[in-house]
C-alpha cells in the first residue's frame, strides 16, 4: 500500500457519501501490478468493518465465454436470507429474471444497509454480466449503493464496453494507479527489511524494476542487506533471482499475449527494436504494437522504448521455451540482415539461438569475426567463427570459415590452428582454399614442425598472392627453422612496408633463447634501432623476437630487458596469448642472462602457463631450456629432471630452440653426475650450430659444456683444447664466460700435470705407445731444438720430422711444440714411455 494513500482516501469518501447521500460509481484504472486488487482489499475491508455489505466479484480471461459468470458471482455473495428461492440457480433463469432478481435485493438491502459492489479485473467480464450490471447502474443513483470497478490500462481495457456504456448521466470517480516512485520504493523496503536496508537499497532496486510492486515485493522477500563492498547496493541469493524472473512473466500474462510477444520481441531485439521492426516480427500493426509498448511502460519494465533492466530482459528471453526463443531470435536476426543493420547487431542474435547454416547467417558471423581480430573482443570472434563452422556451412564458405577460424586460433590455440591448418592443407583441399591462405597456414605448419609441408604449400600458392604475405613467412621461416633454405620456397623477395612499425630486415635469424643472425658477428645498434618505437603487430612479432636475439648475443642485456618490457605491455594491451608467451619467454631468457635464475624460473612458468604445451610446437625447447637452466643454477636440478625427460614435438631439433634445449640437458646431466650423457648433448648442440654457421659463444657455450663434461670423464687434454678454442673465440668481448672458461682451463691444467697425457686422455694399457723414433723427435723437440737440428742430430730429413711430431701430437692430444714442452716437464720418468731415454730419465723401449 506504499503511495497508496490518496486513492484509498479517495474510495473512502466515496463510501461517505454512499452513506450519507446516493450511490457512487468508481473507476479504479492501472496497469498490470500496480495494486488494484490489494487497494480493493483494504478499502472493503474497512467498509465492511464500518457495517457495509461486500459483494465482490472478479473478471476472468477463462470464464469470458461463460455468460453471467460475475453476475453469479454477485449473486452468490448476498446473504442467504435476501435471496428468494426462485433465485437460487439465477445461470438457469433467462437473462432479465437474473437481472430483476439482483436488482431488486440489492435495492432491499440498501435500504438498511450501504452496499458495495466490487468487481476487480473488469476487463475480463463476460460481456452478459457487463450488460446487466450496466443497466442496473442506470437505477442505483439514488441507492447507497457504491459500486467499484477495477480495470487495468492497455488494449483489452479499452476495447471494453464498460468504456462506452457507463451511465452518462452519473458522475463517475477515476482513480488512476500507477508504478512506486523513489519515494513509494524506499517506503515499501523500508517496512520490509528495516530503515537502513530500506534506504540503501531503494534507488538500485527502483531503477531495476521501475517501481513495480510485484517485484519490489519478490526481492523484498529473497533479499538481505548489502555489504559494504556492493556497490550496486543488490544483494539478492539464486532463488531470489528465480522468483524475480517467475514474478516478471506472471506480470507478462497477466497483461496479455498481445504484450507478453512485444516484450519478447524487445528482448530479444535489444538497442535496435522499432515499433516498425517489432510489428514485422510479430506479424501485428504498429499502433498495435505501440499500445504494446505503453502498457510495458507503465508497467515499469519499459524505460525509453527499451527494457529496463537486465534482470528483467533475462527473465523475459529465458521464460519463453527454448525452441520457440532460438526461432524468434533466428527470425529478427534475418529481419535485420535484410535491413542492412550492422552485422555486430546481428551476431548476438544467432549466437543466441545456436547457430544456422543459412548462408547469410554464416556470411553475419564470418564478418562480425573479422572486426574482432585482437583485443577484448578476440574470444568473441573465436566464438562466432566455432559456431559458424560449427553449423556445417557447404563449398567455398566452409573453407573461408575454416581459414578465418585457423587464424584466430593462430593467436590463442596454436595447436589447433595448426590442426586446422593440416586439414587445408592437404593436396586435395589445396585448389578450394581461399584466396591469400596459403602464407597463414604455412606459418601454423612452421609452428607444428611440419617445415617441409609448409614449403610445398607456398610452392603451390598462386602467383597473385600478396608478397607482404610471403615477405612475413620467410621471417616465420628464419625465426623457426635458421638451417631452412628458403629462397626456393617463399617466392621472391619484396621490401616491406614500414606502414605498421614493422622491421624489414631479412636473412637468417635465430628465435631468442638460441642463437642470433647466421652472421659472423651481431649489429646491436642495428636491433636497438628497429626495437625503438616499433608497434607489435602479428607481422612485427619475429622481427621483435630477433632483435632480442641479435640484443642477448652481444651481450646487451640491459637493452634487451628494456625493450622487452616495453613490447610486453602492448601485448597486455592486445590480449593476444601467443604474443604475450613468446615475448615473456624471452623475458625469462633475458633474466638468466642477467643472472637472475629466480626470475627467469617465474617468467618461464608464465610464458609456459600462456599457452599449452601443445601450443608451443616446436618452440616450446625455448621456455623449457631456460626453466631447467634456471633451476640448475639454483641447485635445485632433481626439479629439473622431469622437464629434462620430456619429450618433445617431431623437428624439435630443425628448429631454432633445439640447440638452447640441447645445451641445457647438458647442463642438467652434469648437475646430476651423467657427464657422458651430458658431452653427447653438447656435442649434438654443436653440431647444429656448425650446420647453420651460427657459433657465437654467449648464445651458445657449448664448447664449455663440452670442456667440463670432457674434464669430468678424465680427459684432461680434451678439455683444455677445447676450452682454449672457447677462449680464442671470446676474443675478450665475454668477461662472464672467459671467466667460467679460464676457471675450467686452470682445473684441467692442473689435472694434466699429475698425469702422464695418455693416460690423462683416458687410453688403457692396450692404447698406441709412442715408437723409438717418435721418441728420440720428442727428446730431442722438448728440449728446444728445431726440425731442421733434429734432422741433423738423427740423420733424417725435415720432412719425416714434420711427420714424427704430427703423428705424436695426434697420440698424446696436443695441439702443437709449446704444449709439448709443457708436458715434457710433468713427465714421470718411471713411465714406461719414456724409461731408458737419455734425456727423459731412461732409454725407450722397443
Amino acid at each position: 500500500m506504499s503511495e497508496r494513500a490518496a486513492p484509498l482516501a479517495r474510495l473512502t469518501d466515496a463510501f461517505a457519501l454512499t452513506r450519507t447521500q446516493a450511490g457512487q460509481i468508481v473507476q479504479v484504472i492501472g496497469p498490470v501490478a500496480s495494486g488494484k486488487t490489494e487497494l480493493l482489499r483494504v478499502f472493503t475491508t474497512g467498509a465492511q468493518e464500518e457495517g457495509a455489505l461486500v459483494l465482490p466479484a472478479t473478471g476472468r480471461a477463462a470464464e469470458r465465454v461463460q455468460p453471467q459468470r460475475v453476475l453469479k458471482q454477485l449473486l452468490d455473495s448476498l446473504p442467504g436470507e435476501f435471496i428468494a428461492d426462485s433465485a437460487s440457480e439465477p445461470m438457469e433463469q433467462d437473462r432479465s429474471t437474473a437481472s430483476r432478481i439482483f436488482n431488486e435485493t440489492v435495492l432491499e438491502i440498501s435500504r438498511h444497509t450501504p452496499v458495495i459492489i466490487s468487481v476487480d479485473d473488469v476487463q475480463h467480464a463476460d460481456t452478459a454480466s457487463l450488460d446487466i450490471l450496466m443497466s442496473l447502474l442506470q437505477g442505483w443513483e439514488g441507492a447507497r449503493i457504491l459500486t467499484v470497478l477495477a480495470c487495468r490500462t492497455g488494449e483489452a481495457a479499452e476495447d471494453l464496453a464498460l468504456y462506452r456504456t457507463l451511465p452518462s448521466h452519473r458522475e463517475v470517480t477515476r482513480i488512476r494507479l500507477s508504478m512506486l516512485s523513489a519515494c513509494g520504493t524506499r517506503s515499501l523496503l523500508t517496512r520490509a527489511l528495516g530503515p537502513v536496508a530500506g534506504v540503501r537499497l531503494a534507488p538500485a532496486w527502483h531503477a531495476m524494476t521501475g517501481g513495480n510492486p510485484v517485484l519490489l515485493n519478490t526481492l523484498a522477500q529473497y533479499g538481505t542487506p548489502p555489504g559494504g563492498d556492493d556497490a550496486a547496493g543488490v544483494r539478492v541469493d539464486a532463488q531470489g533471482y528465480e522468483a524475480f524472473g517467475h514474478a516478471v512473466m506472471r506480470c507478462l500474462w497477466r497483461a496479455g499475449t498481445v504484450v507478453l510477444h512485444t516484450a519478447q520481441a524487445l528482448a530479444t531485439l535489444g538497442e535496435v527494436a522499432t515499433p516498425v521492426l517489432l510489428a514485422r516480427l510479430l506479424g501485428t500493426p504498429p499502433q498495435t504494437v505501440r499500445r504494446a509498448l505503453a502498457e510495458l511502460t507503465s508497467m515499469g519494465f519499459v524505460d525509453g522504448g527499451l527494457l529496463r533492466s537486465p534482470g528483467i530482459r533475462e527473465s523475459i528471453r529465458t521464460g519463453v521455451p527454448s525452441t520457440a526463443r532460438c526461432r524468434f531470435q533466428l527470425r529478427a536476426a534475418r529481419l535485420l540482415y535484410n535491413d542492412g543493420a550492422d552485422v555486430e547487431t546481428i551476431a548476438p542474435l544467432i549466437e543466441a539461438a545456436g547457430g544456422s547454416s543459412e548462408d547469410w547467417a554464416v556470411r553475419a558471423l564470418l564478418e562480425t569475426a573479422q572486426r574482432y581480430t585482437q583485443g577484448p573482443r578476440s574470444e568473441q570472434r573465436i566464438r562466432y567463427l566455432r559456431l559458424a563452422h560449427r553449423t556445417g556451412a557447404d563449398g567455398p564458405q566452409a573453407e573461408r570459415v575454416t581459414v578465418a577460424l585457423t587464424e584466430a586460433l593462430w593467436q590463442t590455440d596454436p595447436a589447433l590452428a595448426f590442426r586446422y591448418a593440416a586439414q587445408l592443407s592437404a593436396p586435395d583441399r589445396r585448389g578450394s582454399l581461399p584466396s591469400g591462405a596459403e602464407p597463414l597456414l604455412a606459418k601454423c605448419l612452421l609452428w607444428g614442425g611440419e617445415v617441409d609441408e609448409a614449403a610445398a604449400l607456398l610452392s603451390s600458392a598462386p602467383p597473385d598472392t600478396a608478397p607482404d604475405a610471403f615477405n612475413q613467412v620467410r621471417v616465420w621461416f628464419s625465426y623457426l627453422y635458421p638451417g631452412f633454405d628458403t629462397s626456393a620456397a617463399v617466392g621472391p623477395y619484396r621490401p616491406q612496408s614500414r606502414a605498421d612499425g614493422e622491421p624489414a630486415g631479412r636473412g637468417p635469424h635465430a628465435m631468442t633463447a638460441s642463437f642470433p643472425p647466421g652472421t659472423a658477428h651481431c649489429h646491436p645498434g642495428g636491433a636497438v634501432e628497429r626495437l625503438r618505437g616499433v608497434r607489435l603487430t602479428e607481422g612485427s612479432l619475429p622481427h621483435v623476437a630477433i632483435a632480442l636475439a641479435e640484443l642477448l648475443a652481444a651481450g646487451h642485456t640491459r637493452e634487451a630487458a628494456w625493450s622487452a618490457d616495453r613490447l610486453l605491455e602492448q601485448a597486455a594491451g592486445n590480449r593476444v596469448p601467443l604474443w604475450t608467451a613468446i615475448l615473456t619467454a624471452c623475458r625469462a631468457e633475458i633474466a638468466l642472462r642477467q643472472e637472475d635464475p629466480a626470475e627467469a624460473e617465474r617468467l618461464a612458468h608464465l610464458a609456459l602457463d600462456e599457452i599449452s604445451e601443445a601450443g608451443w610446437g616446436v618452440a616450446l625447447a625455448g621456455p623449457l631450456s631456460t626453466l631447467i637452466t634456471a633451476l640448475v643454477e639454483q641447485g635445485r636440478a632433481e626439479e629439473a629432471a622431469p622437464l629434462a625427460d620430456k619429450v618433445l614435438p617431431p623437428h624439435t631439433f630443425r628448429g631454432s630452440a633445439g640447440p638452447g634445449f640441447l645445451a641445457a640437458r647438458g647442463r642438467y646431466n652434469l648437475a646430476v653426475g651423467e657427464p657422458r650423457r651430458a658431452l653427447l648433448d653438447f656435442e649434438r648442440c654443436g653440431e647444429l650450430l656448425r650446420t647453420w654457421s651460427v657459433d657465437l659463444p654467449l648464445l651458445s657455450d657449448w664448447r664449455v659444456g663440452v670442456g667440463e663434461a670432457q674434464l669430468r670423464l678424465d680427459r684432461p687434454h680434451d678439455a683444455r683444447r677445447t676450452l682454449k678454442a672457447q677462449l680464442r673465440q671470446s676474443d675478450g668481448r665475454y668477461p662472464q664466460i672467459e671467466g667460467q672458461i679460464r676457471h675450467l682451463l686452470a682445473e684441467a691444467t692442473a689435472v694434466v700435470r699429475r698425469v702422464p697425457p695418455q693416460r690423462a686422455a683416458g687410453e688403457q694399457e692396450s692404447a698406441p705407445r709412442l715408437s723409438k723414433a717418435e721418441l728420440r723427435v720428442v727428446a730431442l723437440a722438448s728440449s728446444g731444438r728445431s726440425n731442421r737440428e733434429i734432422a741433423g742430430d738423427l740423420f733424417i730429413t725435415v720432412s719425416t720430422v714434420e711427420q714424427h711430431l704430427t703423428r705424436v701430437y695426434r697420440k698424446l692430444g696436443i695441439s702443437g711444440r709449446a704444449e709439448l714442452i709443457e708436458y715434457a716437464r710433468t713427465w714421470n720418468s718411471e713411465d714406461p714411455f719414456w724409461q731408458g731415454h737419455p734425456h727423459l730419465g731412461g732409454a725407450p723401449q722397443d
